[in-house]
């Protein structure tokens, strides 16, 4: 892109883009009023997932340059959410709390834990402990 282009052409509001690729951990975005013809490199506040092709991301520009994107945040689908890390996902509610980690490992914590189904509820597993 010529550089006369990037002096008159600022972006200087959040945009909402949609992530064309990620290669290597990098991703790729377009958005309206790209001047380049393919999707451009960007910059990332949260981590993007290997599958967020296709998502739409919040854009802002460093110094209103639309060459240079960071992503604040992609849109969530009501349909999916995904959470993911690489170690360990915990969410804590007062002596509440539900683990996840790499090993596999599902950890349940509570004063009070209720397991309820209109169906089945099975218990699996190599060997099951009650008390």
């Amino acid at each position: 892109m010529p550089k006369t282009l990037s002096r008159t052409l600022k972006i200087h509001h959040p945009k909402v883009g949609v992530v064309h690729e990620v290669r290597h951990g990098v991703a790729f975005v377009n958005f309206p009023g790209n001047p380049a013809e393919s999707a451009v490199r960007a910059r990332s506040t949260i981590p993007v997932p290997a599958d967020a092709a296709g998502r739409d991301a919040v854009l802002i520009f460093e110094e209103g340059d639309p060459r240079r994107p960071i992503i604040l945040g992609l849109l969530q689908t009501p349909e999916k959410l995904v959470l993911s890390a690489d170690e360990e996902i915990a969410l804590k509610c007062g002596k509440a709390s539900l683990t996840l980690t790499r090993a596999g490992k599902v950890l349940i914590r509570g004063a009070y834990v209720l397991s309820r189904s209109s169906g089945v509820n099975r218990v699996k597993g190599g060997s099951v402990e009650i008390n």
